[in-house]
């Protein structure tokens, strides 16, 4: 109710998960007007089905608002659409990112239907462990702890046999093996984009010292002592969601004039969760349980499909309509001084082979294209990046 107060009517970002799904839920339970909620789609040529093939959240989004009684609209983009609005989205960021060019979108149809407030689930995957990594943290952590005792040329050499098999997405594990990620707490090793050879070999030699992660270290000393989940729950609390989902939300909702509004942050809910041992809050195979029995009446279709996080088909796109764009990109002069373009290729090739996900291929892209609109070439060739 009380995230609910405004002179405006307030809308809602729906898709087929548990967090927008819960939010309709309590909603549904407090307000006496309408609720009208919005989903984003992204459909192939032809208008039909996902544009990268996978589960259409769209059709389950429908579902439930319709269980709910929400004024629902789905918002169908093709890959024609959404290319040729690509470039005013990257526009929008005021720093370069991975993240929010969903956002931007279905802020656009929300802002365009009227609506000058939305609420979100952000930050019930944070709060709630929702995230895969949350159900595994203690044996992935026991896992990392005892790979550093198996000798280094052991190590090493698994290490080279993942690389000729090329497996796929084994980058960070190939690193692991080789000490490179030796001491580094399990949620780091998650939220890492970069191995430190990658980094290395894209900001050149004379930026190895540089390190963003004093923030995780300072709460990772008490580890041993620590509730594991609750902790990790802190850390990405205190980094991937500010420094990433809020930052961007905030950025691209506002480049429509949308306010994005996120009840699951209400500091005295996370506050009591926190209180909350880690072990209360899991339970094996079941998806943040307790957001589940708090809104009691979710539909089977949310509670029990696949986790699929609200994102573009950049996986499908860049190995399509955006390869040559990509590829020219990474070849281009505006990297001269900041990104070595051969590290920058490799990057690409890894994607093409299926050992890198495209998430570290359109940062590269990103900030090209940041660095193209905002800064230009370094004073000098071969300064490291400001």
């Amino acid at each position: 109710r009380l995230w609910r107060i405004s002179d405006v009517p307030i809308s809602l970002f729906l898709s087929g998960g548990i967090d927008s799904g819960a939010l309709l839920s309590f909603l549904r339970q407090t307000a006496k007007d309408p609720i009208h909620t919005f989903c984003l789609r992204f459909a192939g040529e032809e208008g039909e089905g996902p544009a990268d093939g996978r589960a259409d959240e769209g059709v389950v989004a429908e579902s439930v608002a319709r269980q709910y009684g929400a004024v629902h609209r789905t918002i169908t983009r093709t890959e024609a659409e959404a290319r040729g609005r690509l470039q005013r989205a990257v526009a929008a960021l005021d720093q370069p990112s991975i993240d929010g060019i969903n956002t931007w979108f279905l802020s656009e149809a929300v802002r365009e239907a009227g609506f000058k407030v939305a609420l979100s689930g952000l930050g019930g995957d944070e709060g709630f462990l929702g995230y895969g990594f949350f159900q595994t943290l203690r044996r992935d952590e026991r896992w990392r702890r005892g790979g550093e005792q198996v000798p280094r040329v052991v190590r090493e050499g698994l290490a080279a046999l993942l690389s000729q098999l090329r497996l796929g997405r084994t980058a960070k594990l190939e690193s692991l093996l080789r000490g490179e990620l030796a001491g580094i707490q399990t949620v780091r090793l998650h939220r890492q984009l970069f191995t430190p050879a990658q980094r290395r070999r894209l900001l050149g030699q004379e930026s190895r010292g540089l390190t963003t992660s004093g923030w995780v270290d300072d709460q990772v000393r008490d580890w041993v002592k620590a509730d594991a989940s609750n902790l990790a729950s802190a850390i990405e609390m205190s980094g991937y969601l500010p420094n990433t989902l809020l930052r961007d939300t905030d950025t691209m909702s506002m480049a429509h004039g949308l306010e994005v509004r996120v009840p699951f942050l209400d500091h005295r809910l996370i506050e009591r969760l926190l209180e909350l041992p880690g072990r209360v809050k899991l339970r094996p195979g079941t998806a943040k349980w307790l957001l589940v029995a708090a809104a009691g009446d979710l539909p089977e279709m949310v509670t029990q499909r696949r986790k699929q996080g609200f994102e573009l088909p950049f996986d499908h796109w860049l190995r399509g309509s955006l390869r040559e764009e990509m590829i020219e990109s990474l070849s281009a002069s505006t990297w001269e001084g900041w990104i070595d373009r051969r590290a920058a290729n490799e990057i690409w090739e890894g994607f093409l082979a299926r050992r890198l996900s495209w998430s570290r291929v359109w940062a590269l892209y990103v900030l090209r294209e940041w660095i193209e609109r905002h800064l230009g070439p370094p004073r000098s060739v071969g300064e490291a990046p400001r």
